[in-house]
């Protein structure tokens, strides 16, 4: 995310939590850092410093690493910060040489993850325990922004902002399978947890992408007002989660049928959102949801905050403290103890 303003002030002080367990993981790009809250009670345990402009997150498989791909800001990035849990702290700066600008990230065992560059433009496949890049695979696209990785970990998919189109590519041969068009903006990306369908948010265009895995065919096109940004699917694949920024909404899809059934706004739950750029209706951009499917996670990016969202009830229900324009957000199972 490029576009939106320096916050100003600091978050509300926050609700009533909805209990559950492990960590949240925020990334806050104009403060470098990467905040990890318990979600036993939503207070950060932690703040930990990274590299310049952190934009993505994810998690290994196995819950005790962290991966944070540094963006950069005026400078480009070139590097990914690896945090362990349960403690919390650094234990590696991976430095990606020439590829630079990180930012989409997955990872394909736990000790091996891939991530997007846009500079100049690949995925590049790194072993982690000795932070090296093994492989740098063309996308084939212009400014490849995030990633999807396929349930077998054998292909990935790359959403290609100035080509408006998406990548598939087989990891084992490195070879582009093929490239489906999308629409002005193509940058959010998602895959069915099944593996048959991918979606991609087009921003520019206020629409979603449905994608047919197997072939690259575009099932559909279907309208998404509020500069959809990310794509989520839910564990059992029966919603895919769109937020919509600059209409303070993230939109629910019925996976199945590609139709919308319900636009859940933000700030009008249990708990109020003050943004610090003056939107009376701040909204989600980075989203993520805990592995047992009941809650959803969403960055506010102007509220110093991210939003908990029950997918039972279809409402914001908590509130977490984030640092300045959270953005990347993740889910780990283990608790942090720092």
């Amino acid at each position: 995310m490029h576009l939106f303003p320096v916050l100003l002030s600091a978050a509300a002080a926050l609700g009533t939590f909805p209990k559950g367990s492990g960590t949240l993981v925020i990334c806050n790009q104009q403060e470098d850092n990467v905040y990890l809250a318990s979600l036993v009670d939503g207070h950060i345990a932690k703040k930990i410093v990274v590299g310049v402009g952190p934009h993505e997150t994810a998690v290994s498989p196995n819950g005790k690493l962290i991966a944070v791909s540094n963006y950069g800001n005026k400078e480009p990035g070139k590097s990914i910060t690896i945090i362990e849990l349960p403690a919390g702290d650094v234990v590696k700066t991976i430095d990606l040489g020439e590829y630079k600008r990180p930012h989409g990230i997955a990872w394909l065992a736990n000790d091996r993850l891939i991530c997007t560059n846009e500079m100049p433009g690949n995925v590049v496949l790194v072993e982690v325990d000795h932070g090296k890049v093994e492989k740098a695979i063309p996308t084939a696209g212009k400014l490849s922004h995030m990633l999807a990785l396929s349930p077998d970990k054998k292909r990935v998919y790359t959403a290609n902002v100035i080509t408006k189109n998406v990548s598939a590519i087989d990891l084992p041969s490195g070879k582009l399978l093929w490239q489906a068009p999308a629409e002005e903006g193509s940058e959010g990306i998602g895959i069915s947890p099944d593996g048959m369908q991918v979606w991609t948010a087009n921003r520019e265009k206020n629409s979603v992408t449905m994608i047919e895995t197997a072939s690259g065919t575009v099932l559909k096109n279907v309208s998404c007002p509020g500069t959809p940004y990310r794509v989520q699917f839910t564990p059992d694949g029966k919603y895919a989660l769109v937020p919509c920024p600059s209409a303070g909404e993230l939109a629910v899809f019925d996976a199945k049928s590609g139709a919308v059934v319900k636009r859940i706004p933000v700030n009008r739950g249990s708990e109020k959102f003050q943004a610090a750029n003056g939107d009376p209706n701040p909204g989600p951009v980075g989203i993520t949801v805990n592995p047992n499917g009941r809650f959803a996670y969403c960055a506010v990016f102007w509220s110093f905050a991210a939003a908990v969202v029950d997918l039972r009830s279809m409402s914001v229900v908590g509130k977490i403290e984030a640092g300045k324009s959270p953005d990347g957000i993740a889910v780990s199972p283990i608790t942090v103890s720092g």
